[in-house]
């Protein structure tokens, strides 16, 4: 029988799709697989961070009804908990499956699943679901942050921390499973209860032979002790920072008080500086068209970016979430936020290319996941031969800028 994950959002959601396709597979002879239009099961696990998430996931959903017929079609995730009447009146448009929408956060799905499979379920061959090379280890769910923008405290409730010992446990698994890279996520790992460098530092004494990649994390999180333990090369030289303005003033108006441009800059440049020999990558998302954002506030995001060793943007233009306290908030002018956006979009691409440029001629460790496509430890893509699923070090010869990829 094969099961279809389908998975909209962040890595705290690709987490969540994994584990819910572990547990099926060991409890059941089921063929994982991902993103397959046919299927005799279907799970949408949604994300409702924006409009268009929300939509992506129900224009997908009339795909799976268009392509299948009788199949078990599961939506969880954020958009349902956020949505949930809105997908329930949507299926009674959809004939050809059977739909239901679920809270996951709140229901067993894995008993949902084999309660009504339980008559069909057939003696197949099982297939372990790796869904990335890369594996997932979510140390936190929920937000306690409240940002007058974001839906996420509303869908996936207040800040749990899953304690030390589990996720040690958690990452010996995986590695018994030949997991060469382990990316540690969360909705706010920053606010890690056991704190997030007691964490690395008790993986770094009780694991071995896999490299940890750290996703998203607050400027403000970004403490002295964690550059230290960023610069061990078992965990890679890659920062991802949720900035989202470098505007004081919009800062205050987004209700991220712990953190100012000024405090960005230093943390930044100082990661930077600490880790320079080791080719250090920095991320940063970023919305534009937030209410209330002037040109001036503009400006000074583009000054503090300018001035910041950045590699690469993730650009947002504001999406108003109902709920949200800037939903209330007057909306920008259209035409003024696409022209922001297209300015930041500029940047990004010039920084990511410079920063391609650079990596002629170093010595990288490549986690290959395809036989010709591999990950740096700095987050570079990498096109060349190598065997799936192991760690090599080789030198980049050349850059395909059309692909904007490094070549070996």
């Amino acid at each position: 029988m094969k099961i279809s994950f389908h998975t909209f959002g962040c890595k705290s959601n690709l987490y969540d799709s994994n584990k819910i396709a572990s547990s099926l597979s060991n409890n059941a002879s089921f063929e994982i697989i991902e993103g397959v239009l046919c299927a005799d099961v279907h799970v949408v696990n949604t994300c409702t961070i924006t409009s268009s998430s929300d939509a992506q996931a129900r224009n997908l959903i009339r795909k799976i009804d268009k392509n299948n017929k009788g199949a078990l079609v599961l939506i969880i995730g954020c958009s349902v908990r956020s949505n949930m009447e809105l997908y329930t009146s949507m299926f009674s448009e959809l004939n050809n499956n059977r739909f239901l929408a679920m809270d996951n956060l709140k229901e067993d799905i894995i008993s949902c699943l084999e309660k009504e499979l339980s008559e069909k379920i057939l003696d197949t061959k099982i297939t372990f679901p790796v869904f990335r090379t890369r594996a997932f280890i979510k140390i936190t769910d929920g937000c306690n942050n409240f940002c007058s923008y974001c839906i996420v405290p509303f869908v996936r409730g207040r800040e749990r921390s899953k304690p030390i010992t589990e996720i040690v446990e958690e990452v010996n698994a995986m590695i018994v499973k030949d997991v060469k890279e382990l990316v540690i996520t969360g909705i706010s790992i920053g606010d890690y209860s056991f704190g997030l460098e007691s964490l690395l530092k008790e993986l770094l004494i009780s694991t071995k032979n896999v490299r940890f990649r750290i996703s998203s994390l607050r400027p403000s999180k970004i403490s002295d002790q964690l550059i230290e333990l960023m610069d061990d090369k078992r965990i890679c030289p890659h920062l991802h920072l949720s900035l989202q303005s470098a505007s004081n003033r919009v800062l205050n108006l987004m209700n991220r008080h712990d953190y100012t441009s000024e405090y960005f800059f230093e943390r930044i440049t100082s990661f930077y500086n600490k880790l320079r020999h080791r080719n250090p990558f920095i991320a940063a998302d970023i919305i534009t068209g937030f209410p209330g954002e002037g040109e001036k506030d503009f400006l000074d995001t583009m000054e503090i970016l300018n001035n910041v060793p950045i590699n690469k943007l993730h650009v947002f233009e504001f999406s108003p979430r109902p709920g949200t306290k800037a939903f209330e908030f007057k909306r920008e002018n259209g035409s003024e936020v696409r022209k922001r956006r297209n300015t930041l979009l500029e940047f990004s691409e010039k920084r990511h290319i410079r920063s391609l440029n650079d990596m002629i001629g170093k010595f990288v460790e490549i986690l290959w996941e395809k036989e010709n496509i591999g990950h740096t430890e700095n987050y570079h893509q990498v096109e060349g031969t190598g065997y799936p699923n192991t760690l090599e070090t080789a030198k980049i010869k050349s850059v395909n800028l059309n692909k904007q990829i490094l070549q070996l």
